[in-house]
């Protein structure tokens, strides 16, 4: 029983000294490092998503974009590709509100791992590496770490990552 306390207290304490609490509205007052994302979020005609039924929202931040060509960036935000760029998304968005706290407990009770359901009906899984970052990591083999918490932005709880995450590599 210790020892669950002492983690829990460890795994508390490393989130409340990364964790960083933002409350301006994202889309009305775009933040530096998400503008990609707002944009990809707009070209899929997703703006809505942060309004109705609550949900988890892990978002790439510019540099995680920029990881992209500018031909493969160009690409996706193409007309014609929008139910792939919908699909992109929804492998980042978990139906339901989530904490830094739950995630963390969520992989306390998994043994070192948790495992979410995304909107795109794929896992995505999460762990706490050795620097005692939680780290997502999906079906292609890309891991992102989680960068800053607890964004609230109307129903959504979003969380800004270092990559993009895709269920498979042809998704990207």
């Amino acid at each position: 029983m210790r020892k669950l306390v002492l983690i829990t207290f460890i795994v508390s304490g490393c989130l409340r000294l990364q964790a960083q609490t933002h409350t301006d509205t994202l889309l009305s007052a775009p933040k530096k490092d998400l503008s990609t994302f707002i944009k990809v979020v707009n070209a899929a005609g997703l703006k809505n998503i942060f309004n109705g039924q609550p949900v988890t929202i892990f978002a790439p931040d510019n540099e995680a974009f920029d990881k992209f060509s500018a031909n493969k960036m160009d690409s996706l935000l193409m007309p014609s590709n929008k139910s792939l760029l919908i699909s992109t998304l929804d492998f980042h968005i978990i139906a339901g509100k989530l904490t830094a706290k739950d995630i963390a407990k969520a992989i306390h009770d998994g043994g070192g791992q948790a495992t979410f359901r995304t909107l795109a009906g794929t896992k995505l899984n999460a762990k706490i590496n050795a620097n005692r970052n939680i780290v997502l990591f999906d079906g292609s083999g890309c891991e992102s770490v989680i960068k800053v918490f607890n964004i609230k932005q109307g129903n959504a709880d979003m969380f800004v990552i270092d990559s993009v995450l895709s269920p498979v590599n042809k998704y990207l």
